[in-house]
C-alpha cells in the first residue's frame, strides 16, 4: 500500500460566493441622491405652482413627468438587472476563490488578491459559530488569511462547494475533517500523530 499523495485536479477549481449581490457603497450614495431628487421635486411643484395636487390646473406636464420621475425609474431598472455588464462597478464584487495544484488563491471584494502553497496552508473554519454562514482561511502558523461568506458556488458546474470539504477532497494527504460527521465546517492539517498511526496500522498488514 502506497501512502503517494493522490492526483491533484489537472485543472484550476474556480469558486465564487454564492450570496446574492450586495450593492457597493456608491450604489447607496446614489440611490439615496435619487431618492432625494425626487422628494426634492415635490417642494419645487408646490414653490412654483402653489399646488400639493400634482396636476390640479394644468401644472403638470410630460415633459414635466420625465425630469422630475424619469431618474427614479430608470434607478429602479438598474436595480432590477442587477450585477451585469458595466453596471457591475455598482456592485460589491463577490470573494473569488482558486484551488488548483500550487495551491488556494483569493481575490477579495477590494480587489485585494492573494496565494497561499500546500507547503504554507493550515485549514479552513467557521470560527466559533459553525451555524454562521462566515468562514476563515489560515496559515500554517494560525495567521488569518482570509474570510468569506460561505457556501461558494463552483463557476464551471453551478454546484455548491463547501471549501473545507473540498481542501480534504482535493488534498487528504495534508487535510482532513476536524469533525469527520461535518466536513463541511473544516478542515485541519494532518498532523504527525495521524501519520504515525497511519503507518502503526500498514505495518499490522499481512505481508503479499
Amino acid at each position: 500500500m502506497s501512502l503517494a499523495p493522490p492526483a491533484l485536479p489537472p485543472i484550476a477549481v474556480q469558486l465564487r460566493e454564492a450570496r446574492p449581490p450586495e450593492p457597493s457603497n456608491l450604489m447607496g450614495l446614489l440611490t439615496v441622491a435619487v431618492l432625494g431628487y425626487t422628494a426634492a421635486g415635490f417642494v419645487v411643484f408646490g414653490l412654483q405652482t402653489g399646488s400639493t395636487t400634482i396636476g390640479h390646473g394644468g401644472t403638470f406636464t410630460g415633459a414635466g413627468d420625465i425630469v422630475w420621475m424619469g431618474p427614479l425609474l430608470v434607478w429602479g431598472a438598474v436595480w432590477l438587472v442587477g450585477p451585469r455588464g458595466w453596471l457591475r462597478r455598482l456592485w460589491v464584487r463577490p470573494v473569488r476563490i482558486t484551488v488548483d495544484r500550487d495551491g488556494v488563491a483569493w481575490t477579495l471584494a477590494n480587489g485585494r488578491a492573494g496565494s497561499c502553497p500546500w507547503a504554507d496552508l493550515g485549514g479552513a473554519s467557521s470560527g466559533v459559530d459553525h451555524q454562521s454562514r462566515w468562514r476563515a482561511v489560515f496559515g500554517r502558523d494560525g495567521t488569518e488569511l482570509f474570510g468569506f461568506a460561505a457556501p461558494l458556488v463552483d463557476e464551471t458546474t453551478g454546484r455548491r462547494v463547501q471549501l473545507p470539504e473540498l481542501i480534504s477532497d482535493v488534498r487528504p494527504d495534508l487535510f482532513e475533517p476536524l469533525d469527520p460527521r461535518h466536513p463541511e465546517r473544516a478542515c485541519v492539517r494532518r498532523t504527525a500523530p495521524v501519520l504515525a498511526d497511519v503507518r502503526e496500522r500498514l505495518s499490522l498488514d499481512p505481508a503479499p
